[in-house]
């Protein structure tokens, strides 16, 4: 099996504020290998973008940092962001969610793709404008030349999320984080986003961690799927794996929350909300909204089971005798 790309362990994210420490991220564990599609999910406040931005360096001063991280056989300093964003600088890249925000609205993306490839490699502006221009044709940009002269408000959402795929690419990264890059877009254009990020995943080697909500996507997109809850991983397992046999009871509420096509039966929701990470309950995080949890749910953490089909850590899986499924 090819080696890990990026390798997290133990990660541990708080923010502190006047009073306190409040943590975020309690101990999250992943690993990415090239040409390969991890797939980070969960509700929104359970710590999906928080993981990689705490990787790439990225979290604001007031955060506190702990645990390790491998990158390409080199340990990062992941607690020195400046020591981590200078290892990772033009070796890992990220994808925003909303690309008309991302982009300055006062310059031509030709200006602000020149820029950027400019600062990061070096380069003469001459040298880095065919750059830019490649990487808009690697992305399938219609008419990459005008896009170059063109502004943010001049294209459609698709087409500027294929500028920021662009961008992420133009110093060929190693590593690719995708934060929910499709949110925005319709089912067409998100079909064809999501088309080619797997392609040019599969076809440059390029490790992607795809952090989305969407499990449809998931399903479509990537090989592996990291499931966390309130900063926490609950499960990991292969796709086919874990869309057929979910073991933690909180994958299984996800997956039973997604409609069906042609299905007459109403699909599924959660009770209650995630719990704010200043407050959380003891035990698993979970089981105020699980109705198949004990007592040793409701007062011990449970620990990570490693099985031939994943990684889970639930004191009551799914398909085991005791409870009734969620």
């Amino acid at each position: 099996m090819t080696a890990p790309l990026l390798e997290i362990n133990d990660l541990r994210v708080g923010f502190r504020n006047r009073r306190a420490v409040v943590q975020v991220l309690h101990g999250v564990s992943l690993d990415i290998r090239p040409g390969e599609i991890v797939g980070l999910v969960g509700e929104s406040g359970s710590g999906k973008s928080t993981t990689p931005l705490a990787m790439l360096g990225l979290l604001p001063a007031n955060a506190v940092i702990g645990g390790q991280a491998r990158f390409e056989n080199r340990t990062l300093d992941i607690a020195n962001p400046a020591a981590t964003r200078k290892i990772l600088g033009g070796r890992a890249s990220l994808i925003f969610q909303q690309p008309l925000k991302a982009f300055s609205p006062y310059a031509t993306f030709g200006r602000q793709l020149v820029d950027a490839i400019s600062a990061q490699t070096g380069m003469s502006r001459t040298d880095a404008g065919k750059v830019a221009l490649a990487a808009l044709e690697d992305v399938q940009m219609p008419d990459p030349e005008g896009a170059m002269a063109r502004y943010p408000h001049q294209v459609s959402g698709g087409q500027a999320q294929r500028v920021m795929i662009a961008l992420a690419l133009s110093c060929n990264p190693k590593l690719l984080v995708a934060d929910e890059p499709t949110t925005a877009l319709d089912v067409t254009v998100q079909a064809q986003v999501l088309h080619l990020i797997r392609e040019l995943a599969k076809s440059r080697g390029i490790g992607v961690l795809f952090i989305t909500h969407d499990l449809g996507v998931v399903a479509e997109l990537c090989d592996r799927v990291v499931v966390l809850y309130a900063g926490r991983v609950c499960e990991t397992a292969p796709v086919a794996g874990l869309f057929h046999h979910p073991q933690h009871r909180y994958t299984r509420a996800l997956l039973g929350s997604m409609p069906h096509l042609g299905s007459a039966q109403a699909f599924e929701t959660i009770p209650g909300s995630a719990p704010s990470p200043a407050a959380l309950p003891s035990g698993c995080a979970f089981h105020p909204r699980c109705a198949a949890a004990t007592e040793r749910c409701r007062t011990e953490l449970p620990q990570m089971v490693t099985t031939e089909a994943g990684r889970f850590a639930c004191w009551n899986p799914v398909g085991s005798d005791k409870g009734r499924v969620v």
